[in-house]
């Protein structure tokens, strides 16, 4: 692999994979595979309570076109998405669940094949609400995250 990405003078690395063969990756970094039943529960009835809701998000980039969200949380396994970008027919995602990532912030992963394109990310901060992730931060880059308004 080339890490230099200048084709005069590249500098390849290669790593080898034969190195952690036949060991559970998430035992050596201390990772949990699931989570037990508990804290699922837990991570459900947070989502359930604090997250309730309709949530609206809409922004025009430089080209005057329109990125928009509607998001429909009815409970941490039935979140609803209607996305809209540039002036393309809206696509609705259904039946999606989320991951709580903290006590103020989850991800939703509302079109897992288009990996981080798919993903967006709500944030509870002093009262207020934020959306962020990559389709959102390709509206107007350098922005990491935008307001969202919580409709009821």
């Amino acid at each position: 692999m080339d890490i230099t990405a200048d084709p005069e003078s590249p500098v390849e690395v290669s790593y080898d994979t034969t190195l952690l063969s036949g060991r559970d990756l998430f035992k050596v970094c201390g990772i949990s595979k699931h989570p037990g039943p508990e804290k699922q529960r837990q991570n459900t009835a947070t989502l359930d309570n604090q997250w309730h809701g309709s949530y609206r998000f809409s922004a025009y980039n430089r080209d005057g076109q329109e990125t928009a969200f509607d998001i429909v949380i009815t409970t941490a396994d039935d979140i609803t998405v209607k996305y809209t970008d540039g002036g393309e027919r809206p696509q609705v995602f259904k039946n999606i669940r989320a991951a709580v990532m903290d006590a103020d912030k989850i991800r939703i992963p509302f079109n897992p094949q288009a990996e981080e394109m798919g993903t967006i990310y709500l944030q509870k901060s002093d009262g207020s609400y934020l959306i962020s992730g990559s389709p959102v931060y390709f509206i107007n880059p350098g922005n990491d995250d935008f307001p969202l308004q919580k409709i009821r």
